[in-house]
């Protein structure tokens, strides 16, 4: 099975998608509000990840420009893309904090978002309030863990940030009785991206790239159904060596990650998920 072109028709081919959807994005915005310079955009090269321009715009406008709030965000839910990343944006910084505090400049900064209303802290427990989605409660991975130091250090060491797949696939190692977890989640605009996880003994979903630890209820809805592969830690090494027989093509020459690689021979077999 070629899983690298399995990967490219499920996640892959929507990259430059929306990719280029920012761009049009912040390209417009420029025109309308004059903030930003349209020779600085057209300076970047045709692949340059907008995602991260797109970024630094909204702190831009939120910070400096509070008057273009409405029409920033009007124009992304024009072009679809998913406005609960916000909050996900939230769960990322404040997942990154060592401890069960968070400070002040932090949570304010993040209120000036039109979906987030409210974020407290309730015994070692972060809980984010949206009017339109809800809420979202979590511990940070810090706090959760700081008693496994192994699990620690890997969590210091690795460039957990851009890589859910290798660090969840290291990190389940110095777990007792923990699933590997992979899901398909909306992205920015259009199709999905995979993002892996693990759920610990106590059924808590420990997301390295979130930096945040969050229950079932809170994982079902982000997940929405979405869970493609999930196997036991005990599995792990046998199911990816019957995966790495089945490879063929494309997948053979590129450097798949384990767990990505795993989840996609699960997701071509149909394996069933029993939680």
């Amino acid at each position: 099975m070629d899983y690298y072109k399995m990967y490219v028709e499920n996640e892959g081919k929507y990259v430059n998608v929306n990719n280029q959807k920012f761009k049009k994005i912040i390209e417009l915005f420029g025109i309308k509000t004059g903030i930003i310079k349209l020779d600085v955009i057209k300076n970047y090269q045709h692949d340059y990840p907008y995602v991260e321009l797109y970024y630094n715009l909204r702190d831009f406008v939120l910070t400096k420009y509070p008057e273009y709030t409405s029409l920033f965000y009007e124009m992304l839910n024009q072009a679809g893309f998913s406005m609960d990343d916000d909050i996900f944006l939230a769960m990322r910084t404040i997942g990154s904090l060592s401890d069960s505090t968070i400070d002040k400049n932090i949570k304010d900064y993040f209120l000036l978002s039109p979906y987030i209303d409210n974020i407290t802290i309730s015994n070692g427990k972060f809980n984010i309030y949206s009017n339109k989605f809800g809420e979202y409660s979590f511990y940070s991975i810090y706090h959760y863990l700081k008693s496994n130091e192994t699990a620690m250090d890997i969590l210091k060491n690795y460039r957990v940030q851009s890589y859910c797949h290798h660090a969840s696939w290291e990190l389940i190692k110095y777990l007792d009785d923990a699933n590997l977890v992979t899901c398909l989640l909306p992205s920015y605009f259009d199709g999905n991206y995979y993002h892996t996880l693990i759920r610990d003994k106590n059924g808590f979903y420990i997301d390295v790239v979130y930096g945040c630890v969050y229950d079932k209820e809170i994982g079902e809805k982000i997940f929405a159904n979405k869970i493609v592969s999930d196997v036991k830690k005990e599995d792990l090494d046998s199911l990816l060596e019957i995966a790495k027989q089945e490879e063929s093509g494309e997948s053979k020459r590129e450097e798949i990650p384990s767990a990505l690689l795993l989840t996609l021979h699960n997701q071509n077999k149909r394996v069933s998920i029993k939680r």
